[in-house]
């Protein structure tokens, strides 16, 4: 979903769609890097040394992964109006995510958005109950105050989207039993 998301907005925005698609590790940012291509060839290019997809109207997303919290500092200065986050569970807490959201801005000004994509349990499944189930019902967008590194207060819209197996109509014809 994530990755149709971001080609949503590759297709729409052209170059005003700069995305980062984030996973924990190189292995799952690997399984990724090939559903992309499943998805993206013929879409888009793939520059493989870069790990980034190139779209003709100059749309680009890059594949990265963020093994250590702090690793988010290495993309102070950088503006992206995408961020991608798959598996947020994996985060034990909140602290890269927010430090990259920073990075949102648009020299376009194309709406800069985060998604993430996460499974109960994991390192992080208190911090993200606490702030994108418990706020609100599914589906029932909601504003909450968050403060910055600077202490100031923005105001972030928030929506949790349910999905259960059922959802995923591939998985469950391909593998029944699963």
């Amino acid at each position: 979903g994530l990755l149709l998301d971001f080609n949503k907005r590759a297709q729409t925005q052209g170059r005003a769609a700069k995305g980062v698609f984030f996973r924990r590790s190189y292995p799952e940012l690997e399984e990724m890097e090939a559903r992309a291509q499943q998805f993206y060839t013929g879409r888009a290019a793939w520059h493989g040394g870069r790990r980034t997809w190139t779209w003709r109207d100059g749309a680009t997303l890059k594949m990265r992964y963020l093994e250590r919290d702090e690793h988010a500092g290495h993309y102070q200065g950088h503006s992206y109006s995408w961020l991608g986050f798959d598996e947020a569970g994996e985060f034990a807490n909140p602290a890269a995510i927010d430090m990259l959201r920073a990075t949102l801005r648009s020299e376009y000004g194309a709406p800069c958005v985060i998604r993430s994509s996460g499974n109960p349990g994991g390192r992080g499944h208190n911090w993200l109950k606490a702030r994108y189930i418990d706020p609100a019902p599914p589906y029932r967008a909601f504003t909450h105050k968050d403060k910055v590194e600077t202490g100031e207060e923005i105001r972030v819209r928030r929506l949790f989207i349910p999905a259960t197996l059922e959802d995923n109509i591939l998985l469950s014809t391909a593998d029944p039993d699963y």
